[in-house]
Parts: C-alpha cells; sequence; structure tokens
C-alpha cells in the first residue's frame, strides 16, 4: 500500500494519481476480500490438471474455452486482467513485450476479466472510467479499449458473465500462468501487489 501511495516501485501507471480517501471505503475493504476468497477457492495450482473454462472471442458470440489456445506441446501462456487495474496496466506491455519475443516457442493468451475497478465498485478516480460489465459485449468493449492502439501478438478471449475462468484461476484481479500438457507448469502471484509477468 506504501508503495502504491509512494509510486516506489509500484506497477502504476505513468501520470496515474491515487488519494488515500480512494483506499479507506466500505466497496474497497469488499473488493479486498472478494480478490482473497476468489484466490482461497480457486480450483487449480501448480502441478495440477489445468481448468478449461468456457471464453468468449472479442466479436462478442463466438465461443471457445480456454485450452482452445494451447497446442500440442507447446507453453501456453495465459495473462488475466482488466483495463481498471493499474498494476495490470502498467505490466501489459511486459506480457505484449514477452508475446512478441517468444512466441515461436509458446502460445500467449490474454484472458480479460471483470473490472478490479469499475465505477459501481472500489473505482479510482484516476486511470480509465468503466463500468462493472453487465453484458458479454461490454466485457469484449472493455477489452478492445485496453488494446486500442496497441499492436499485440497474442490471443484475446473474455471471461463469461459467470466469471467461471476467474474463479477457477483465482486471477482477480490479475494473475499469470504457465500450461504445457495440460498442467499448470507455473503459477504467477496474485495480483495486484505479486503480479510481475
Amino acid at each position: 500500500f506504501r508503495r502504491l501511495m509512494a509510486k516506489d516501485d509500484a506497477r502504476c501507471p505513468e501520470g496515474d494519481t491515487y488519494q488515500l480517501e480512494e483506499f479507506l471505503t466500505l466497496k474497497s475493504f469488499k473488493t479486498l476480500v472478494y480478490s482473497q476468497v476468489v484466490g482461497i477457492f480457486k480450483a487449480v495450482g501448480k502441478g495440477r490438471p489445468a481448468e478449461d473454462p468456457g471464453l468468449v472471442q472479442l466479436d462478442g458470440k463466438t465461443e471457445t474455452t480456454l485450452l482452445h489456445y494451447a497446442s500440442g506441446s507447446r507453453p501456453l501462456v495465459v495473462c488475466f486482467g482488466s483495463y481498471t487495474c493499474p498494476p495490470f496496466r502498467d505490466a501489459f506491455s511486459d506480457f505484449a513485450a514477452l508475446a512478441d519475443e517468444y512466441w515461436h516457442v509458446a502460445n500467449f493468451l490474454l484472458v480479460y476479466i471483470e473490472e478490479a475497478h469499475p465505477t459501481d465498485g472500489w473505482h479510482f478516480t484516476s486511470g480509465p472510467q468503466i463500468q462493472q460489465h453487465s453484458t458479454v459485449q461490454q466485457r469484449c468493449d472493455a477489452a478492445r479499449a485496453l488494446l486500442q492502439d496497441r499492436g499485440v501478438m497474442f490471443d484475446v478471449a473474455v471471461d463469461t458473465l459467470q466469471n467461471t475462468a476467474n474463479h477457477l484461476y483465482g486471477a482477480f484481479p490479475d494473475r499469470l500462468y504457465v500450461i504445457q500438457n495440460g498442467v499448470i507448469a507455473h503459477e504467477g502471484g496474485k495480483g495486484p501487489f505479486l503480479f510481475n509477468p
């Protein structure tokens, strides 16, 4: 928390500012508890079989699954996050750089999940102003807003409105996994403070 407020080694986009009062609300407390519950009750872990939740492609109509993006024994690097999460926004370019550098040896997938800081929840006055999604199309729109003007070398899909992928992978607010041969080979730190692609 001190790092975020002081911006010392904090994973926050340049130019974003935060007020102490934004952290001291009932909505912030509820969001932090929700994040911990999602992490505690996740279904996957390093060395365990990967789950294959349903996802939706960015057209908002085509259904797919997470493991659809895996191919053979190539690692599948899966990054979960949303545009309103400051550490995710800051690290997004790192994930894109990894995908650009290692596309020839691994597959990369961004799974866009529920907003970490929606305007109708615990939100910050700095950064994108997006309501929590009530339709898959709104989630796709938010993902496209994140991707706007960024050339990406990886696949992007969105979680369902039931947040199945998010809950199975304990992804809220952001997290990274590597899946190989149907097994979790790497489980990244839980965001926001341990998220580091």
